[in-house]
């Protein structure tokens, strides 16, 4: 019996394997994305901190006056 269920395990560490495989194609996709999202987030990040400099700069103008 032993023999029997070593066999089984073999099968599906094969497969498991040869599923590898496949997946690695969608990971690098979610790679690109997730390399995509934080391109677009540290953008985003500074569009506002430049915002938030220039209403700062504003501000202090304004009270200059």
């Amino acid at each position: 019996m032993p023999a029997l269920l070593d066999r089984a395990a073999a099968v599906l560490y094969v497969h498991a394997m040869a599923d590898r495989g496949k997946n690695r194609d969608k990971d690098s996709g979610a790679d690109s994305r997730n390399e995509r999202l934080k391109a677009a987030l540290k953008a985003n990040i500074a569009r506002r901190k430049a915002q938030a400099r220039k209403r700062a700069a504003t501000k202090a103008d304004r009270t200059e006056q």
